[in-house]
């Protein structure tokens, strides 16, 4: 089975999930420029194709090779990010269903606006399936396709899951992993550093300390730049507890990988990956309420075997369920229904 996946990026954190699928289909990956999105490509691409589409434009960006690449290609399976920021993708899909191509959509399909969901909503009825980041958005499509299948969007494979033991030791070590951005309302942990001297709070992240250079940091509040294997598994091995006050993402992920419990801010709206969070019982908090916030903390400190519960709960339901062996499989499916 030959697959063409066209992708809007394909960064370093995808790249164990391309080589896996690779090994179950001849794979073809096309995608745009990592660095123009401020991503990282992956040192080395291995088991696939990867063909790099050049676009003009910045919020609408438009490339016109699709067409000429699949008559390259001659493909068994497309699969392509429905995007609207890729409008040539639409007339390629047209283009493609004329040819009686068989087209699948991917990705997390519904943004934060929802004025387009009907136009994404058509586009899936008339294709031949959709293979989505969660389940939550399998019920969003509602009965717009059959084949519509979710793979639990994650970056980690079974075996990166490592159980590692959470001890609190007087203060509770709260870990923040990620780039700051003003939508991760990172400024709330330093307020709540300020008026606590029963936690320890890391921020880590590329560029973290330039971020913060015009503030005024906590002494119980250090800095970090951007961590990845061993040295980020001594991050999560020191804490006791992840924190996101703002928008969320693959920070779920990483946080049951290392089997440690999360803190989310709950009146943000935040990527689909969140949704494992909420099915493993995750911590939900209103950081702008300061009461709610220390009442959080009093009971943790008090309830201290509860963070090693919600760790494990995290780490046992995403090692099951939200892993690339996972995506694979449910990609496999979705394709293998298509051309059935």
């Amino acid at each position: 089975m030959r697959v063409l996946l066209v992708l809007d990026v394909a960064p370093d954190y995808r790249e164990l999930f391309l080589r896996k699928l690779s090994k179950k289909c001849d794979l073809i990956v096309l995608a745009h420029n990592c660095e123009k999105d401020n991503l990282k490509p992956p040192p080395e691409r291995k088991g696939y194709t990867y063909i790099e589409l050049e676009d003009k434009g910045f919020k609408i960006r438009w490339n016109f090779n699709l067409q000429k690449q699949i008559k390259q290609v001659e493909p068994d399976i497309i699969c392509v990010n429905l995007n609207l920021r890729y409008p040539a993708r639409i007339f390629d899909f047209f283009l493609s269903k004329i040819r009686k191509k068989k087209w699948l959509w991917w990705g997390p399909i519904f943004g934060r606006s929802q004025i387009l969901s009907p136009i994404k909503q058509l586009l899936i009825k008339f294709s031949h399936g959709a293979v989505v980041y969660t389940s939550d958005i399998v019920k969003k499509i509602d009965r717009a396709h059959s084949n519509a299948i979710s793979f639990n969007n994650s970056q980690h494979s079974v075996n990166d899951f490592k159980e590692f033991p959470n001890i609190v030791r007087g203060k509770i070590n709260c870990l923040f992993v990620g780039r700051p951005q003003p939508r991760k309302r990172l400024e709330l942990l330093l307020e709540i550093a300020k008026s606590r001297n029963d936690i320890e709070i890391k921020l880590v992240g590329p560029q973290m300390a330039d971020y913060f250079k015009d503030s005024q940091i906590p002494q119980n509040i250090s800095l970090h730049p951007a961590a990845h294997g061993q040295k980020l598994a001594e991050h999560f091995k020191w804490s006791n507890l992840v924190i996101n006050p703002g928008h969320v993402g693959l920070l779920v992920m990483n946080a049951a990988t290392h089997c440690r419990p999360i803190v989310i801010g709950n009146n943000v709206q935040h990527a689909p990956e969140v949704e494992l969070a909420e099915k493993a019982d995750q911590y939900f908090l209103d950081f702008e309420n300061k009461t709610e916030v220390n009442d959080f903390f009093d009971h943790v400190l008090n309830k201290r075997e509860e963070l090693q519960n919600k760790g494990r709960k995290l780490f046992n339901l995403g090692k099951q369920q939200y892993t690339v062996e996972y995506m694979v499989d449910a990609h496999i499916k979705a394709f293998e229904n298509a051309l059935s």
